[in-house]
């Protein structure tokens, strides 16, 4: 099947989405050898990945991750594909306690910085929190704390074996749109943010074929992988089984415009600082508008606001009010517990 598989893909077929699973079955499970591995990503790259492979991928990358044993109807997840041209860091994180803080329940899935200087592990890392603590102490932060965060390489444990492979490789692969896709706790609600223009709509349909609940995929101004406010951010609605395609603007928000280079850092330690300025209210300015309109969208996509300005409106009243830093105190505090303590 394997081999089958590659001659097809060189040969520009796309797969079904029976067939990429059962490819990244034998991925994760260590029978694909590293030959095949590298020949079949690379023509895939090649080829372009369809949104059909891409869910097939995903829904056995989730099925072979630790899980958390939750409800997930409700569950948000506010996270990005990283590859943008601006090297913003930390306004997903930062927006995930803020959305936790105005009343939704977040499972945020991240890793360490691959293509920017740091990812959300690490800012996280930097403010405190366990990066290692496993699926029993994230169900008992999203009871206490209304947030836990699952870090990819403690979660996915079976890409041991591709890990590696893929740094040989050098190539940006379908491995690299992979993780906001693969939820360990299986969160229904997504703010997902894609730095490439061309992939949003793919990913969109992938999300739509993995029937998630309600899903915003987002490209912002300037090429970010977030909401902007530089600029109209492109969105592909996902929802009930459709996909609606609109803009929004800084105005829809009730937000100032934004220069977009006023939020780019390459310091994992310097974003945690402001991070936790932020989130206690006591910065303000660029930084905390963008996280403002991340975090809306991302109670929109949970059910939670009405529309974009009631969202900033929710998300002001959760740093002001305290409800945000007192879940980042939370997270803390119980991802750095013992299992079952």
């Amino acid at each position: 099947m394997i081999t089958e598989a590659i001659r097809s893909v060189v040969d520009g077929d796309d797969l079904d989405t029976a067939t990429a699973t059962a490819l990244m079955d034998a991925i994760l499970e260590d029978e694909m050898t590293p030959a095949q591995f590298g020949a079949l990503v690379t023509a895939l790259r090649l080829k372009v990945e369809t949104a059909a492979e891409i869910a097939g991928f995903a829904a056995s990358m989730t099925r072979h991750a630790l899980q958390v044993d939750v409800d997930n109807a409700a569950l948000v997840d506010t996270c990005g594909t990283g590859g943008g041209r601006t090297r913003w860091v930390g306004v997903s994180t930062a927006a995930a306690f803020v959305v936790a803080g105005a009343g939704a329940v977040v499972a945020k899935h991240g890793n360490r910085g691959v293509t920017r200087p740091a990812g959300s592990g690490d800012v996280l890392e930097a403010l405190g929190v366990n990066l290692m603590a496993g699926p029993d102490l994230a169900a008992q932060a999203l009871v206490e704390a209304r947030i836990a965060f699952m870090f990819a390489q403690a979660f996915h444990p079976a890409m041991r074996f591709a890990g590696p492979l893929r740094r040989e490789i050098g190539i940006r692969t379908v491995f690299n749109i992979l993780g906001p896709l693969t939820n360990p706790a299986g969160a229904q609600r997504r703010l997902l943010g894609v730095g490439d223009p061309g992939l949003a709509p793919t990913i969109a349909e992938a999300l739509r074929l993995l029937h998630i609940g309600r899903a915003l995929v987002v490209h912002g101004h300037g090429g970010v992988d977030e909401i902007s406010l530089s600029g109209p951010t492109r969105v592909f609605d996902v929802n009930d089984g459709a996909i609606a395609r609109y803009e929004v603007t800084p105005v829809d928000f009730g937000l100032p415009v934004v220069d977009a280079s006023e939020l780019e850092t390459h310091d994992a330690a310097v974003v945690a600082n402001t991070t936790r300025e932020l989130l206690a209210g006591r910065h303000h300015g660029p930084r905390r508008d963008v996280v403002l309109a991340n975090a809306s969208g991302a109670l929109v996509a949970a059910g939670i606001a009405g529309d974009w300005r009631d969202g900033v409106s929710r998300a002001v009243d959760a740093i002001d009010g305290g409800a945000a830093i007192a879940c980042l105190d939370h997270l803390v505090d119980v991802s750095n517990r013992s299992n079952g303590a």
